[in-house]
């Protein structure tokens, strides 16, 4: 191998560009000259990019004809011993600049002339966008495919006006039958079971092909996390209006085990900041599609071991079946009576505003919690979003130790647990809207979910009987995504977040300061107390 010298780009220019500015025409360039965190090497196959990208550029304003008719090179040899560097010269046919006349179309019978223009986002006599015209021309195409005439013949024709410097076009369009899947062909799942990946399309052979159907299919097999890449394939089946809809996929590892340390960055001088996790889950277990996880923590606080597993398709249903189980053991502390409501101070602010003196009246006791929960949710998939509805049953049985000779709590559901085991059972239903592109890593799309919650269900029993409502909506737009090499992109997603939570005790029932909704600091940023509601 003779590698020879590096050709390096030092400068870019144009020649005969009129209505266009230098600056602006560099910014469409793939090819960049060398400097500051630019390295500017030269590529051949950039320069057809470059010329494609400035007859864009020109078309969207009008330019029809303009066209990068000679690439001039000069390279100088001599400057640096180590490196070619090579100026680029772009030789530019501007054209004249036209107008937009309208469009005609031919043969539409399935959708009428006034559907079909509204596609074009153009006005006649406004300056011909070709970029925005090809925008409403693909539109055009997708309304037909939309509903499953995928064999149709359309074609577009400009015809110019060279006097008055309008471009019109006319689209002429051949229409056939719809097009029907007959086969469904998957490949490269060796794991995975074939009814697996079917039951997550929306569409079967037989069925008139839908392009937001099959759009949406592939949204559900990302969402699974069961494939690194889905790669889909439409073919003409044995007939006209028949089809083959291939995919093509590539498995991944879907279990995954985490553990480390975590700093919580408390400030009670009384408790260890740091607690360990270890957390295993399989979301596709034996290949079936079913979940299991484990997860243990262990904090000199808190040490909690859970269970879970989900069915995602319950009798071959898009209802998702499952329980969890865990044991629990806290560190709380908790307010003595001798404070409370407010002690030796006059007023809730006085409270606030002397914490130092009222944490000398907090005491610390043992909390056990073991729970058994049951959940089940339904899901549909219409065009734009999915829609899920959950539900759930939570059994717990609670247990708080203390030296009652010392201490007594000032939280009556504390002492109503003291050294027996107390109910504290629960039930609730979410309602969610999910119009996110990919629901575990968003870039685009939104969110929206209402969950109600009952505590307490048997009555005269429980020692907390209280309602509680959270809503909560979320937002992505993609600011950046600028591909950096053939392997990753470089993104920034901008994410939209706000919530509202309230509960509401039930007649002649208390909310506990355990059960009390609270500001994190994160998801939930302010609050106030509803008078009379006994929480936050």
């Amino acid at each position: 191998i003779t590698e020879g010298k590096q050709t390096i780009v030092s400068a870019v220019e144009f020649q005969g560009n009129t209505a266009i500015g230098e600056k602006a025409l560099k910014g469409v360039l793939v090819t960049k000259p060398a400097k500051f965190l630019v390295k500017g090497a030269f590529k051949e196959s950039a320069l057809e990019e470059d010329k494609a990208a400035i007859q864009q550029f020109y078309g969207e304003r009008g330019y029809i004809d303009a066209h990068v008719e000679n690439i001039v090179r000069e390279t100088d040899t001599e400057t640096d011993p180590q490196k070619n560097m090579l100026k680029l010269i772009y030789v530019i046919m501007e054209g004249e600049q036209y107008t937009y006349g309208g469009t005609v179309f031919e043969g539409n019978k399935i959708f009428s002339t006034e559907e079909l223009s509204a596609k074009i986002k153009l006005n006649s006599g406004a300056i011909l966008n070709l970029s925005k015209f090809e925008r409403g021309f693909q539109a055009i195409a997708d309304t037909y495919f939309e509903n499953g005439y995928t064999s149709n013949y359309i074609t577009k024709t400009m015809q110019r006006d060279s006097a008055t410097k309008k471009a019109s076009f006319v689209i002429t369009i051949v229409e056939r039958g719809r097009s029907h899947i007959e086969n469904i062909i998957i490949r490269g799942n060796k794991r995975t079971k074939d009814y697996v990946i079917r039951r997550e399309l929306l569409f079967e052979p037989g069925d008139v092909f839908s392009k937001s159907k099959f759009t949406n299919s592939l949204r559900n097999l990302f969402n699974l996390r069961y494939f690194s890449t889905v790669v889909p394939d439409v073919q003409q089946g044995s007939e006209q209006d028949l089809i083959d809809v291939i995919l093509n996929v590539e498995e991944q590892s879907t279990a995954s085990i985490q553990f480390g340390v975590t700093f919580s960055g408390v400030s009670d001088t009384d408790s260890f900041p740091l607690s360990l996790f270890v957390q295993w889950q399989e979301r596709n277990l034996a290949g079936r599609g079913n979940e299991l996880s484990a997860n243990l923590t262990a904090a000199p606080d808190n040490q909690t071991i859970q269970l879970g597993y989900a069915e995602n398709w319950f009798l071959g249903y898009p209802l998702t079946v499952g329980f969890d189980l865990s044991f629990t053991h806290k560190w709380l502390f908790a307010y003595q009576d001798a404070v409370f409501p407010y002690g030796p101070f006059k007023s809730l602010s006085e409270f606030e505003s002397n914490l130092d003196l009222a944490n000398a009246y907090r005491m610390r006791y043992h909390r056990f919690e073991t729970s058994f929960g049951i959940h089940t949710g339904y899901r549909w998939y219409p065009r734009d979003c999915t829609i899920t509805l959950r539900g759930g049953v939570n059994f717990a049985l609670v247990k708080n130790f203390y030296d009652n000779a010392l201490y007594r709590p000032a939280d009556i559901t504390v002492r109503r647990q003291y050294e027996r085991w107390g109910l504290s059972n629960s039930f609730w239903s979410r309602l969610s809207f999910d119009g996110r592109d990919l629901s575990y890593d968003p870039s685009k799309g939104w969110f929206l979910s209402e969950q109600v919650s009952f505590f307490g269900i048997i009555p005269k029993v429980e020692d907390e009987y209280f309602f509680r409502s959270e809503s909560k909506a979320e937002a992505y737009v993609t600011l950046l995504n600028y591909p950096v090499s053939e392997i990753w992109n470089l993104k920034f997603v901008l994410a939209f977040y706000t919530g509202f939570a309230f509960q509401l005790p039930m007649p002649n029932s208390v909310i506990g300061e355990n059960s009390k909704l609270s500001i994190d600091g994160m998801f939930t940023g302010r609050g106030w107390m509803m008078l009379g509601a006994a929480g936050r």
